[in-house]
């Protein structure tokens, strides 16, 4: 991709994770999954507006990719299955996307954003944000397992 493509597929990541974290504050009863989907927005629409700012500055305009494509059909995908849940299913399910999601995002990171950003404007914030995307894995993890195995929680 290159550097107006890496910028959408940036934008296009914070608002798949999002969308879901906003429907887990709305749906969900669990304290700790509320938390995490809070954790989420804030980091996500930190990511995203600070992504514009950088594009606005130096003059990107975001540009469609298959990757960004991709990650937008399976945001409605996702949507639509997590809509239709509700209770412990809905927060397994939940969670269980934020891993994978974050896990995707991880990869496209360093296979993807990172070798094929040219401008160094860009390029830095994509190495940033690579740290947050881990730390936000390292927290969904052990919520991911309580929900797998909830015997051993507690």
């Amino acid at each position: 991709p290159n550097d107006a493509q890496i910028a959408q597929i940036v934008v296009s990541a914070d608002r798949s994770e999002i969308s879901a974290s906003k429907l887990a504050e709305e749906k969900s009863k669990n304290p700790e999954i509320r938390d995490f989907a809070k954790m989420m927005i804030d980091a996500h629409g930190a990511v995203t507006k600070k992504t514009k700012d950088l594009a606005d500055r130096i003059d990107l305009h975001p540009k469609s990719s298959d990757t960004s494509r991709s990650l937008a059909k399976e945001t409605k995908k996702n949507a639509k299955k997590l809509k239709s849940l509700n209770g412990e299913s809905f927060d397994k399910e939940y969670i269980d996307q934020m891993v994978a999601g974050h896990e995707k995002v991880l990869e496209t990171i360093d296979r993807d954003l990172i070798p094929n950003a040219k401008n160094p404007e860009l390029n830095s914030p994509v190495e940033e944000i690579r740290p947050d995307v881990v730390h936000h894995l390292e927290r969904a993890k052990p919520l991911h397992a309580k929900l797998e195995n909830p015997s051993n929680s507690g």
